[in-house]
């Protein structure tokens, strides 16, 4: 071999010495997790908060046919081609999805998992404020609009049954609470809680189209909540949300509750957030009675003594067979004379 090739040679070998050590490297910063910013956008259905969805009535006249006599030849089982067609959907779709998406990166986020136990079928939390229902009961308040639903034999009255009767305070509403970092639960730096009123105005100028006879003011009511975290182990506890404001009618409504939490990582903040509903009402809507035939059935409070001998009570369900927050608040606005103000 000429030896005047060598020098190119030992170059060769250095470069590809340094392209052996380089590329993997530089490949791996390639592949590694990367922060990337993300908006994030949640919502809670209000209309109907058991099945968590919105609700529009057009206000139609209901058909001249009753719906079993319009629907009396209907049998779902008839088609069973359909039920086929569903199952072997939901065995190849999964599968067709799998194949065809993006393997998954981990990207560093901070999670806040809140689960409202106050009430679990609508996922809200509750707030009573102890006061007296009013002195007039709710058919007779509300004689002229016909909320009472008719069944055979069957009357179900939707709010509060007995006017005059005292109830009980329940300031404290809670929440089970998560925060996580890329899935792993930590302990949060700070836990922040912004709590917002949703009051209903009449507009009267601006209004956003013809139609329009309601609208919704937000008004930040903080100041009247307090916050607090009893974690068990890291990121995992219970959220504590006490009512400290005053207990006069115009603080019942329905509230927008916003959880913040933020991490320390390094010389870096990590925040998250996440909102629930909050339900601020006078009195509860239990006294509900139900007329069948000659007998009558009311959910009642239940009263548990404590160890120091004070009482608690507990109601079964306090927004009683209304299906959102809203609706008792302006039910129990209308109740106390607190009419919807102008806009």
């Amino acid at each position: 071999m000429n030896k005047k090739y060598l020098p190119a040679i030992a170059s060769l070998f250095i470069i590809a010495m340094i392209a052996a050590s380089v590329v993997p490297a530089y490949a791996q910063t390639l592949l590694s997790p990367r922060s990337v910013p993300s908006l994030v956008v949640k919502t809670i259905a209000e209309d109907d908060e058991m099945r968590k969805t919105g609700i529009i009535l057009l206000g139609m006249t209901t058909p001249s046919f009753d719906f079993d006599a319009l629907f009396n030849t209907y049998n779902p089982f008839e088609f069973p081609a359909v039920f086929v067609i569903a199952i072997i959907a939901a065995a190849v779709v999964p599968a067709y999805a799998q194949t065809i998406l993006l393997s998954p990166r981990a990207v560093p986020s901070l999670v806040v998992k809140t689960i409202a136990e106050d009430d679990e079928m609508r996922k809200t939390g509750i707030i009573l404020l102890g006061m007296t229902t009013p002195s007039t009961d709710f058919d007779t308040l509300f004689q002229d609009v016909g909320q009472a639903i008719q069944f055979p034999a069957v009357v179900v009255t939707p709010g509060w049954l007995e006017p005059n009767v005292a109830t009980s305070p329940k300031f404290l509403s809670q929440f089970k609470l998560l925060v996580s970092f890329n899935g792993v639960p930590v302990t949060p730096t700070t836990i922040t809680c912004q709590v917002i009123e949703k009051d209903k105005v009449n507009p009267i100028k601006d209004k956003q189209f013809p139609a329009e006879n309601l609208k919704t003011r937000p008004v930040d009511q903080s100041q009247n909540f307090v916050c607090k975290f009893r974690p068990a182990k890291p990121g995992v506890g219970v959220l504590d949300v006490y009512y400290v404001g005053p207990t006069t009618g115009q603080y019942i409504a329905d509230y927008v509750l916003n959880v913040g939490a933020s991490v320390t990582i390094g010389r870096n903040v990590v925040f998250g957030q996440e909102i629930q509903d909050i339900c601020v009402l006078g009195w509860p809507s239990t006294l509900v009675m139900f007329d069948i035939g000659d007998a009558s059935f009311a959910f009642k409070p239940v009263i548990i003594t404590k160890p120091d001998g004070t009482t608690h009570v507990v109601y079964p369900d306090a927004l009683g067979t209304v299906a959102n927050c809203e609706d008792m608040v302006l039910m129990q606005h209308y109740a106390l004379g607190l009419t919807i103000p102008w806009d």
